[in-house]
């Protein structure tokens, strides 16, 4: 007997007999379909560093497509399936499943992690000696994070 759909489900047995048996009188069974249970996996990503996208990955033992949110909006947010670091931090992810009219809702699942600094370097080129009569010298390239950046630009306004 293949289910069909969740609800009350009336089960009918007969047999017609033969020369040897009467017909046996109908046997009735009634029971109830319900949801199916789910469950969600979703391992922990790991430490992870701030400016790198991270993409997202959980399933449901129903095979229903998981759905997720941060609960730590301050240090990461999420949009579909990619998570963006907004700060250095402790980052929790929840993983959802709503069910369906085959399968009940799943219990969410919740992974923590840390957001770690992004590593900075400065380069630019050597620089020649230069006696102090010049009085300056010209700084030609120099390659840093945007944030860094900010910051020295800032401090040099302010240095006058």
């Amino acid at each position: 007997m293949k289910l069909l759909a969740v609800g009350n489900c009336g089960l009918k047995a007969t047999q017609a007999g033969n020369l040897n048996y009467y017909a046996a009188p109908a046997a009735y069974q009634h029971f109830k379909v319900t949801l199916g249970t789910q469950t969600i996996t979703f391992a922990n990503p790991g430490t992870q560093t701030y400016g790198t996208p991270l993409k997202l990955k959980a399933s449901a033992s129903s095979g229903l497509p998981v759905s997720f949110a941060s609960t730590t909006s301050s240090v990461c947010t999420v949009s579909g399936s990619t998570a963006t670091f907004v700060k250095s931090g402790s980052c929790t992810i929840k993983a959802t499943q709503s069910g369906n009219t085959d399968y009940a809702a799943a219990t969410p699942v919740t992974q923590s992690f840390t957001v770690k600094h992004e590593a900075q370097t400065i380069t630019f080129p050597a620089i020649p000696a230069t006696p102090f009569s010049a009085g300056s010298i010209k700084v030609v390239e120099m390659v840093l994070p945007k944030a860094l950046w900010k910051k020295l630009w800032a401090r040099s306004q302010t240095a006058g």
